[in-house]
């Protein structure tokens, strides 16, 4: 693109030069002349071939930076993604672990289970606060930035309850080996407990797939992919 922008600058200098020379000149008297005409359409040309040259130049910048904004906002899907994935997977494998034999949801959580299952359910919601941060920062590459925001924010915030119980609470250890009733840990409950009416779907799974609705559809060369998959009462 640029050899042809030289290209044609010099085409276009050489031939103002010639018609200018040419008209100033007297030798040429007549502007039909084969001469004035030749001189003339190459101006034509050069002028045209900067003007096409110049929008090809504008497209293809605009296509870049298109790309680059889908970029962004592919990683921002790919790390809610990572995120929610992750939030499942320590719910499904705590609570395989602490499922009373007779079936139903834990009751209790062992203190070393709870401890890990704490410290990680807090890395993903610091994650998960960055990705907002994230978002925020560069808002103006969504057009639905507000309703984006709020979703993250509810996931966000969802977490961050259960780890604010977790650094205040004081639960009392029972039994051997030690646990905690989640009667004395709500919020921890509600995460391990029955899907249909918990915060964990309205506040968590619900608020990602709306996000991840909105994301999809900012995809510009993507158009608007949506989820398929929507919370159903009593899974997850």
């Amino acid at each position: 693109m640029r050899t042809a922008f030289v290209a044609l600058s010099t085409l276009l200098i050489v031939t103002l030069f010639v018609v200018i020379f040419l008209a100033g000149s007297g030798k040429v008297s007549d502007i039909y002349s084969e001469t004035y005409k030749t001189a003339i359409q190459l101006l034509v040309v050069a002028v045209t071939g900067h003007v096409v040259t110049f929008l090809v130049a504008k497209l293809n910048h605009e296509r870049e930076e298109t790309r680059a904004k889908d970029e962004f906002r592919r990683k921002i899907i790919e790390k809610l993604n990572e995120s929610f994935i992750e939030v499942k997977r320590l719910r499904r494998l705590t609570r395989a672990a602490n499922t009373p034999e007779v079936g139903g949801y834990p009751e209790a959580l062992e203190v070393n289970s709870y401890q890990s299952l704490m410290e990680e359910v807090n890395e993903v919601q610091l994650r998960i606060e960055i990705i907002a941060k994230e978002v925020e920062a560069f808002q103006g590459l969504f057009s639905r930035y507000a309703e984006l925001q709020k979703n993250i924010d509810k996931m966000e915030e969802y977490l961050n309850s259960i780890i604010n119980e977790f650094e205040h609470g004081a639960p009392v250890q029972i039994g051997n080996p030690a646990s905690f009733s989640l009667r004395d840990l709500p919020e921890a409950a509600d995460y391990l407990g029955e899907y249909k009416q918990s915060k964990f779907r309205t506040e968590f799974i619900k608020p990602y797939y709306q996000g991840l609705d909105i994301l999809r559809g900012e995809l510009l060369y993507a158009g608007k992919n949506y989820s398929a998959k929507r919370p159903r009462a009593g899974s997850a």
